[in-house]
């Protein structure tokens, strides 16, 4: 009999430390469950959770408002196709397929999305598979993040390191580059190219008594006038002050560079009134021709400024192809820069 209690409170004893430690496991399950929510609830980046099937099981409130939705209990069992645009749910749904069907991870991936407002950001996304206990893959969970102001930030940083400020014209630095790999690709196809050296005339007069100002207009002008002279083809840069080139696009023929600089020479000449002084603007041009004058884009330069220089010896307000004289009439147009 003695034995029998004995077996029983034993059993009892088991039972009661296995209730223990079930009512432990719960209590953690509950606190983890209380621990999620406060996540979903309170992180402003857009948490998900999908299975197999690419329907939604979980998302967190900020994804839910994105979504136009108040809970996210409204989502459970939608796809990105009942909520996203038809384009950027394909494209979501294609690059999830390698999560779900081969349990590869996708990481900071961007992928753009539109605002309530109907804004089009980009956000950062990275998604992980989830795994059964059998090791099976049956569905993803997936952080996105908005980086609409990095991606922003990055632009600008990008624009400053490749346009000149003022003008919106390529920099020194960046006409280097796709200069060199212009002449590159001429020399290949065995084209001929031409660089025109352009530095304005009596600039320096019209800053030092027009003030920086009216110098700042001029050149940003000047540069609009080289845009609509040129074509979309042609390379067309600010290098510095009031020095600028112009790179024609392979198989300009000279006839062509010459006739292009002596139009923009044209179009610019006028003559400007400051405080009773008449300064005459204009710009002189230099041509320099690849394979010529030189096989690399330092040469052209090089030669380029040489023949610029010699149409400032000779009077100013023309164009000089490097090693010959100054073929551009002088004409000033009636049209007035300064009003």
């Amino acid at each position: 009999m003695e034995c029998g209690n004995s077996v029983h409170q034993r059993d009892m004893q088991v039972l009661k430390e296995k209730l223990v430690a079930a009512e432990h496991e719960v209590e953690l399950l509950r606190a983890t469950q209380r621990d999620c929510l406060a996540l979903l609830e309170n992180t402003p980046d857009f948490v998900y959770i999908k299975d197999a099937e690419h329907r939604f099981t979980c998302v967190s409130k900020a994804f839910a408002y994105l979504t136009g939705h108040q809970c996210w209990r409204e989502l459970v069992g939608k796809t990105d196709f009942d909520i996203f645009p038809a384009e950027h749910a394909e494209r979501y749904y294609q690059h999830e397929k390698a999560v779900i069907r081969e349990g590869c991870p996708l990481l900071n991936h961007e992928e753009p999305y539109y605002s309530l407002e109907g804004e089009l950001r980009w956000v950062s996304s990275s998604k992980q598979p989830v795994i059964n206990d059998q090791g099976e893959v049956v569905g993803l969970v997936g952080i996105s993040k908005d980086i609409t102001e990095i991606k922003r930030y990055r632009a600008k940083i990008e624009a400053l390191a490749r346009y000149d400020q003022l003008t919106g014209l390529l920099n020194r630095m960046i006409f280097q580059d796709v200069g060199t790999q212009m002449l590159a690709a001429a020399s290949r196809q065995q084209h001929a190219a031409s660089v025109l050296y352009i530095d304005l005339d009596n600039f320096k007069q019209l800053n030092d008594e027009a003030g920086h100002l009216a110098g700042d207009e001029l050149l940003c002008a000047f540069g609009e006038m080289l845009k609509e002279c040129t074509r979309e083809s042609d390379v067309v840069a600010r290098l510095g002050g009031d020095e600028f080139v112009v790179l024609a696009s392979c198989g300009t023929t000279e006839a062509q560079a010459q006739e292009l600089a002596e139009r923009i020479s044209r179009q610019f000449h006028r003559l400007e009134e400051v405080q009773g002084t008449e300064i005459d603007l204009g710009c002189s041009i230099g041509i320099a021709r690849f394979p010529q004058d030189g096989r690399s884009l330092d040469e052209l330069m090089k030669r380029a400024d040489e023949a610029m220089y010699q149409a400032k010896r000779e009077g100013k307000h023309g164009v000089v192809r490097y090693g010959r004289r100054n073929t551009q009439a002088r004409q000033v147009l009636p049209k007035t820069f300064l009003e």
